[in-house]
C-alpha cells in the first residue's frame, strides 16, 4: 500500500547544491546525494532551474515525492515536530505564495571538494561516507562558472562550501573572482576551518577577490578546548596567525568585505565564560568582525544551554562588552 500524500513546505527547498562530481541536488540537507536531479557537465542551467522548480512542486504535494524528503519528514516527526524551516499545515495563499517565491532559482550552494583536511569527531568526513558517494572530490569551478555565466545576474547568493573543505580546490580564488567580476550583487559567503590558507599570497588574493563573508570554524578558545572535537590535526596558533594576517590585508585595502567571523559550536567542555571570554579577547585583538555561538546537535552538545539556548546571545553579548570595555582601557 502506498503511503498516504503528506503536503510538505520546506524552506531549504530555496536553494540547489552542485556536489564535487558535478551532480545536482535539492538541498545541503542531502550529504549522501539522494536526490539528484541533475548534472552541470551534461545539464544546462534552464534545465536544472525547469527541475527544480518541479521538485519544489512535487515535494509541496507530497514530501515523499523525494527519498531524502522522506527521509527528513521521518526525523521530523520522530522528534515531535519541533519548530523549524517546514510547514506541514499551510493554507491555499501560502502555499501559492510559497511557490511564487522559488518559481525561479537564486540560491545555489556549490562543493568545491568533497573532502576534508580535517576530521573532526562527529562530523560525517570522519566516517568517510562522503566521499563514497561522490564520483570526483573536486569540481571543475571553470565548468561551474561557464555553468552559471549567463545567469549570474540572477543569482543573489552561493554558498561556497558543502560537505568538505573549500581551499582544498585551488580553483575556488579564481572561481570567486571571475564571479564577482561579472556580477558584483552576487554574494559569496565561505565557511571554512581556515587552515589551507597557509600563505600570505592566498590570503591577499582571497580578499582581493571580493568575496562577501568568511566563517572560520574554531570551536575553542585555545587548543585545549578544540582538540576533543577538531582534533589534535587543528593547529589554533597557526589559525591565529592566519586571522591576523587576513585582518591586517583587509585592513591594508581599507575593504569593509570580506566580513570576518568566528564559529565557535558549544560542547560540553568548552561552554564556560570563561573559554568563550577567550575567544571574543582574540576576536578583539585580531580585529575580526563577529563572533558566533552555536549550540550542535552533536556529539556532547552543551548541556549548559541545552535547555535554554536563547541565553547564548545574551552571555555572548555581555562578554563583548567586558571585552570591549578592556580594550579601551
Amino acid at each position: 500500500m502506498n503511503a498516504e500524500k503528506v503536503p510538505f513546505l520546506c524552506g531549504f527547498m530555496d536553494e540547489v547544491v552542485i556536489l564535487s562530481d558535478g551532480t545536482v541536488t535539492t538541498c545541503c540537507m542531502d550529504p549522501l546525494a539522494n536526490n539528484v536531479f541533475g548534472n552541470i557537465y551534461t545539464d544546462s542551467f534552464d534545465e536544472i532551474e525547469r527541475r527544480h522548480i518541479r521538485n519544489v512542486e512535487n515535494v509541496v504535494e507530497d514530501v515523499h515525492s523525494m527519498p531524502r524528503c522522506t527521509i527528513c519528514y521521518n526525523k521530523i516527526a520522530d522528534s515531535g515536530f519541533k519548530p523549524g524551516r517546514y510547514k506541514l499545515d499551510f493554507s491555499a495563499q501560502e502555499r501559492s505564495e510559497f511557490l511564487d517565491k522559488y518559481s525561479s532559482l537564486h540560491q545555489l550552494v556549490i562543493e568545491p571538494s568533497s573532502i576534508c583536511n580535517l576530521k573532526c569527531n562527529g562530523c560525517m568526513q570522519q566516517r568517510f561516507d562522503i566521499p563514497s558517494h561522490r564520483k570526483a572530490s573536486m569540481l571543475d569551478m571553470e565548468k561551474v562558472f561557464s555553468f552559471l555565466k549567463d545567469k549570474l545576474g540572477q543569482i543573489k547568493l552561493i554558498r561556497l562550501y558543502n560537505y568538505g573543505e573549500t581551499f582544498l580546490n585551488k580553483q575556488s580564488i579564481p572561481f570567486i573572482d571571475n564571479v564577482k567580476k561579472h556580477s558584483p550583487d552576487t554574494y559569496i559567503h565561505i565557511a571554512t576551518n581556515g587552515l589551507m590558507l597557509n600563505t600570505h599570497e592566498q590570503r591577499r588574493e582571497l580578499v582581493e577577490s571580493g568575496v562577501d563573508r568568511l566563517t572560520f570554524s574554531i570551536h575553542g578558545g585555545s587548543q585545549e578546548s578544540v582538540e576533543p572535537y577538531m582534533t589534535k590535526v587543528f593547529r589554533f596558533d597557526n589559525m591565529l596567525d592566519i586571522l591576523k594576517d587576513l585582518a591586517s590585508i583587509k585592513k591594508g585595502h581599507g575593504k569593509e568585505q570580506p566580513v570576518l567571523e568566528w564559529k565557535y559550536l558549544l560542547f560540553e567542555w568548552n561552554d564556560t565564560d570563561e573559554e568563550m571570554a577567550k575567544a571574543i579577547a582574540l576576536v578583539e585583538e585580531i580585529g575580526l568582525d563577529s563572533i558566533q555561538f552555536v549550540l550542535p546537535g552533536y556529539p556532547s552538545p552543551s548541556k549548559r544551554f541545552k535547555d535554554a539556548p536563547e541565553r547564548i546571545e545574551t552571555i555572548r553579548r555581555d562578554l563583548m562588552s567586558a571585552a570591549k570595555s578592556m580594550k579601551s582601557e
